[in-house]
């Protein structure tokens, strides 16, 4: 057994030190078009969105803010970080 868990060892020493010289390309079969499609199409309907918040004309300041926040939200539910906002 003990010979075995060597062999293993070696076999994933040699592919960890083989695969870290690689290029690596993740696929995903069953996604239905390329990313850089999807990301488009998603970039320009949180555009409309926040376009659509901008562009309430009936806000007074409070609701303003709150229309800020409505657009932090969209780039939260893409999945987007923001470090500089931290009102809260």
């Amino acid at each position: 057994m003990i010979e075995q868990n060597d062999q293993q060892r070696f076999y994933k020493e040699f592919l960890i030190g083989h695969l870290q010289k690689k290029d690596v390309e993740v696929r995903f079969p069953d996604l239905p078009m390329h990313i850089e499609m999807l990301a488009a199409m998603e970039s320009c309907r949180a555009l409309k969105r926040i376009r659509d918040i901008l562009n309430d004309h009936t806000m007074d300041d409070p609701e303003c803010f709150d229309a800020i926040e409505r657009i932090i939200k969209e780039f939260e539910d893409m999945c987007f970080s923001l470090d500089r906002h931290d009102f809260g």
